[in-house]
């Protein structure tokens, strides 16, 4: 009788779990139905109340920007960690070897707290030299040694087995932690061409800021856990400034003339010059950042199929290549797909994210709040109320 009555609770348990999720599977539908862009809480003002109301979300995010970005005394670490690491560069190989700062924390994209990942050339080759794995071991191998012997450095953890050998420290002065790669000019030349959309309009590294912010708040920007790293969302960004009927960005790899810079067997060449009479479109998008950010979330919450369509800055079609999930092309590693990572029910949350995002941007705020409490308003209070959800949803 005892297994009898085990068998029917835990098929019980099983029936309750499934009425439960048909059930949440129900009121999430029915909560994610698109409403109509015009329909929403902005456009419902007067059209001086809705053009108060983008002003507010343009200042909360260029307040994250002003915020979060890195300052003067930043940015003199980032020169006197490299000033160190070049020193023990050019003791093992000559005047010529360098050490380049990539990634989030060169590309204009990063926070003050953005990890340093620098690569290292033992000397100028071009960029498209490509050393074999067993030349990067093997430089990898003499400068963790010599690291070693150097009291600005410690914690040396030198990693040669993994796809791309790595090397770790610490900066004492400095307490930041680096990560160290070896001859990959595809990371430069990426960090170069993020770089430059930054450059061509503040409104794109605005949104940048308020994305990261966005994403690690909820908790959404962590390949490690099957999610999208904040490179793919930085993407993500520009392709939807790109789109837009009156693009604020361009896209570089396809106008002007093109040239050839290979970095092994990728194609790294883009436009890099003066963009008036080269882009038409120069300037034409007078669209404030608050009224951007509100469209880019309402982009990706409704609009954006993450099952068929693709982001791809390059300037190919949504549909030229798909996952089952989400698609994201690398800018020049056209094979690897920045979404892989991500699960189904990984992309859902994503897409709910941006869906609850957009409806809380949306809402006015308390009178009398002041930047930072809008930013803990808007940014932390959904943090909370998106984990409530989700750990609802998973029971």
């Amino acid at each position: 009788m005892s297994h009898v009555a085990a068998g029917k609770r835990m098929w019980s348990s099983l029936f309750l779990q499934y009425t439960c999720s048909r059930s949440i599977a129900k009121f999430a539908t029915k909560q994610d139905e698109p409403p109509c862009k015009n329909s929403n809480a902005v456009s419902s003002r007067s059209d001086k109340e809705q053009q108060e109301h983008f002003d507010l979300l343009g200042r909360i995010c260029s307040y994250v920007f002003d915020a979060c970005k890195p300052d003067a005394e930043i940015l003199r670490k980032h020169h006197l960690v490299k000033q160190h690491l070049e020193r023990n560069c050019h003791f093992l190989w000559g005047k010529d070897a360098k050490a380049e700062l990539f990634g989030s924390a060169a590309n204009g994209f990063g926070f003050k707290s953005s990890d340093l990942d620098y690569f290292v050339q033992p000397i100028k080759l071009p960029l498209s030299s490509k050393g074999s794995k067993s030349v990067a071991v093997s430089m990898g191998n003499r400068l963790a040694k010599q690291l070693r012997q150097d009291p600005c450095f410690n914690k040396i953890m030198w990693i040669p087995h993994c796809r791309v050998p790595i090397l770790r420290c610490v900066h004492i002065s400095t307490q930041r932690e680096l990560d160290i790669t070896f001859d990959n000019g595809v990371v430069a030349r990426n960090t170069r061409l993020l770089a430059h959309y930054a450059a061509i309009d503040c409104r794109c590294q605005i949104l940048g800021f308020a994305m990261k912010l966005l994403t690690k708040m909820a908790g959404i920007a962590n390949s490690q856990h099957n999610f999208l790293s904040s490179y793919a969302y930085t993407l993500m960004v520009i392709y939807y400034l790109q789109q837009l009927k009156d693009p604020v960005l361009p896209q570089l790899q396809k106008i002007g003339q093109c040239g050839s810079i290979l970095c092994g067997v990728h194609e790294t060449w883009f436009y890099d010059g003066e963009l008036e009479g080269v882009w038409p479109e120069m300037g034409v998008n007078k669209q404030s950042v608050g009224e951007l950010w509100l469209g880019l979330l309402y982009f990706y919450a409704y609009e954006f199929d993450y099952n068929s369509h693709s982001v791809c800055i390059r300037g190919l079609s949504r549909k030229q290549l798909r996952h089952r999930h989400m698609t994201i092309y690398d800018p020049f590693e056209l094979s690897r797909n920045l979404g892989q990572p991500l699960s189904q029910n990984n992309a859902q949350h994503i897409q709910h994210v941006f869906r609850t995002a957009y409806q809380n941007f949306s809402q006015s705020p308390p009178p009398n709040m002041k930047n930072p409490e809008l930013v803990k308003h808007y940014f932390l209070a959904f943090k909370r109320s998106n984990r409530r959800f989700w750990r609802h949803e998973t029971l």
